[in-house]
C-alpha cells in the first residue's frame, strides 16, 4: 500500500477513535466533526490510490460519487450516508441553534465507521 494511501487511512481511523471518545466524555460537537473526517480521510485515501489529490470537501465528494459510487465500485447506500453526515456536520458547526443529540451522534459515528471499513476494504481489494 501506497504510504500516502497508507498513512491517509491511518488518519480516518484516528478520528473515529477520536470520535468515540468524544461520545464518551459527552462531547457531541466534537463527536459529530471526528465522524465527518472519519469520511474525508477514508475517502481521500481511496482518491490517492488514482493519484487523485483533491483538498476541498466537495471536491472530493463529488469526485467520489462520479468515480466510484455511479461506477458501483462502492455501493450507492453510502453516498446517502456521507450526505447525511455532511448535513449533520454542517448544522452543528454552523447552526448556532442546533444541539445533535446523543442518538444522532452515534448513529453518525456507525456511517463514518461503515464508510471506513468500506474503504478499507476496497484499498485492501486493490493492493
Amino acid at each position: 500500500m501506497d504510504s500516502l494511501v497508507s498513512f491517509t487511512l491511518e488518519r480516518a481511523k484516528d478520528d473515529l477513535t477520536y470520535a468515540r471518545k468524544c461520545i464518551e466524555e459527552n462531547n457531541l460537537k466534537f463527536a459529530v466533526d471526528r465522524a465527518y473526517y472519519t469520511i474525508y480521510h477514508s475517502v481521500r485515501a481511496v482518491l490517492f490510490l488514482d493519484q487523485k489529490d483533491l483538498k476541498e470537501d466537495s471536491e472530493i465528494l463529488d469526485y467520489f460519487y462520479r468515480h466510484y459510487i455511479e461506477t458501483n465500485l462502492f455501493p450507492p447506500d453510502l453516498y446517502k450516508l456521507i450526505s447525511g453526515v455532511q448535513r449533520i456536520r454542517n448544522l452543528n458547526g454552523y447552526d448556532d441553534i442546533y444541539a445533535v443529540s446523543a442518538d444522532e451522534t452515534e448513529r453518525q459515528i456507525e456511517s463514518a465507521k461503515l464508510i471506513y471499513d468500506a474503504a478499507e476494504k476496497y484499498i485492501k481489494s486493490r493492493e
